[in-house]
């Protein structure tokens, strides 16, 4: 005394008759708390009782009685059941340990809670398993929670039951996990405009997205190029410009480098055409020349000017 849910207590009791009565009483004896009880047969003197409810119980002893003695029962008397402890543990740890999951997948964490001795019982309430970042919750009963871990490398698990009135908090031992890099797929969009002039920016539209069963948001650069000329714009922005300095038929390619959390790739090809850039050619000197007569075989300067359009 104290004890803890579950644990046997041992109850032991005096049955006397009173005078001017003598004898010796036979039948059995019951200790209880209200809720959970003992019986003991005389001349037994306890008996064992297993207290299933938390807080300062109160036992009597009551005495059935026989063909010659009364019943009887005792005052009664204090008992303190304090919380049982717990033990808390992953049950699949190795099954995780073998089988690493990609940034975004979900995955099933089973675990168990059991009393532990001397408590006995079957624990109720809530588990949540976590990393220290990320978590998800499950009952004792159901006894598994789906968690998403949203960072690549070696995850520690720990599953913390959150105790009850009768069952004392308890927390698992750590159960590594490995999470590798999603995979990605890069795909260009559009090429705008198709075909291009030589020396007119073509903007390029790409995007990254993650395969299943992965998720998640990559970060990071993406590089367009033809092999030659590249441009570079962020996975947030989704498209660069590409200048070509020289016609004809292009491949272009869209590179994603990766980041801690998302493996790079490269898309598919997508041709592009750059054609001859339209020109404009002027002679700038016009006006000077009009203004100034020259006679016949005389040299005159001309001056000119070509520009791209």
């Amino acid at each position: 005394d104290p004890s803890v849910v579950g644990q046997g207590v041992t109850a032991s009791f005096t049955l006397t008759v009173n005078p001017p009565s003598s004898g010796t009483p036979t039948g059995t004896i019951t200790v209880t708390d209200g809720v959970d009880d003992c019986v003991a047969t005389l001349p037994a003197t306890s008996c064992v009782v297993a207290l299933t409810t938390p807080g300062v119980r109160t036992l009597t002893a009551t005495y059935a009685g026989d063909a010659n003695f009364d019943t009887s029962t005792s005052a009664g008397f204090g008992h303190t059941v304090n919380p049982a402890p717990t033990t808390t543990t992953i049950t699949n740890a190795a099954a995780l340990g073998a089988t690493p999951t990609v940034v975004g997948e979900a995955f099933a964490v089973t675990y168990a809670v059991a009393a532990a001795p001397p408590g006995a019982g079957a624990p109720a309430g809530s588990v949540t398993v976590s990393d220290g970042t990320v978590s998800c919750t499950g009952t004792v009963a159901d006894g598994t929670c789906s968690l998403v871990l949203t960072s690549a490398g070696t995850h520690t698990l720990t599953a913390t039951y959150a105790g009850s009135a009768s069952f004392a908090t308890s927390a698992s031992a750590g159960a590594p996990h490995t999470v590798n890099q999603a995979a990605t797929t890069t795909t260009i969009s559009a090429d705008t405009p198709d075909p291009s002039s030589v020396g007119q920016a073509v903007a390029v539209s790409f995007s990254v997205s993650v395969n299943p069963p992965g998720a998640g948001l990559p970060t990071g650069n993406v590089t367009v190029s033809d092999g030659a000329i590249s441009c570079t714009g962020t996975v947030a922005a989704g498209s660069c410009s590409l200048t070509f300095t020289s016609i004809g038929a292009r491949t272009l390619a869209a590179t994603y480098a990766g980041d801690s959390d998302f493996a790079g790739g490269t898309s598919a090809t997508a041709p592009h055409d750059v054609v001859a850039a339209g020109t404009t050619t002027t002679i700038t000197n016009a006006a000077i020349l009009s203004a100034t007569p020259t006679v016949v075989g005389q040299a005159v300067s001309v001056s000119f000017a070509v520009s791209a359009v």
